[in-house]
């Protein structure tokens, strides 16, 4: 919450527990990793823009309107040894890559093309836009082909290969908004 016509700020906190061995910090990404994501990105966004436009029906306003968390799909990557650091996709990959490559103090090579962009979304939604709660995170490059099939047996969908970690280099990141 940013502000409030009224004076009234409500704050959640959720606190929960898991094994060591499952919690992927931002912090974790190598140097080889791929960079992957579950899911097509920048429907919220575009939802965002039906919503306030008053197409309240449309496919991306839904999405937008009931975004669906990929809790049994994060908890299944974070029982993964292979992948090494993941977060949520709330701010757009642009933003929260970025968390990962700063915190991992690396730095990130994005095939724009390898982008899964969500039926009537823009390439700028897909980056910047964010609400699409799809995950983001670095698997070891000798592993990533065989965790992707899995994951597609297991859930069904397949995951989304679109970039690897290098050395700091701070020039190689250039997908920013």
């Amino acid at each position: 919450t940013v502000g409030s016509k009224s004076g009234v700020c409500i704050s959640v906190t959720a606190i929960g527990r898991a094994p060591m061995a499952n919690i992927k910090r931002r912090s974790a990404a190598k140097v080889g990793d791929i960079i992957m994501v579950t899911g097509k990105l920048g429907a919220s966004a575009a939802g965002l823009r039906d919503v306030l436009a008053g197409k309240l029906s449309t496919r991306n306003a839904k999405i937008h309107l009931m975004p669906e968390a990929q809790v049994q799909e994060g908890e299944w990557l974070g029982a993964q040894p292979e992948v090494h650091a993941m977060c949520d996709i709330s701010d757009g990959i642009a933003s929260d890559l970025q968390h990962i490559i700063d915190k991992s103090k690396k730095s990130a090579v994005i095939s724009e093309q390898n982008i899964p962009i969500a039926r009537g979304a823009s390439f700028q939604d897909a980056i910047c836009g964010g609400e699409d709660y799809q995950l983001l995170f670095t698997v070891d490059k000798r592993k990533a082909d065989e965790l992707a099939q899995r994951f597609e047996e297991q859930f069904g969908k397949p995951l989304y290969k679109i970039g690897r970690v290098v050395r700091p280099n701070y020039d190689c990141y250039n997908i920013g908004c």
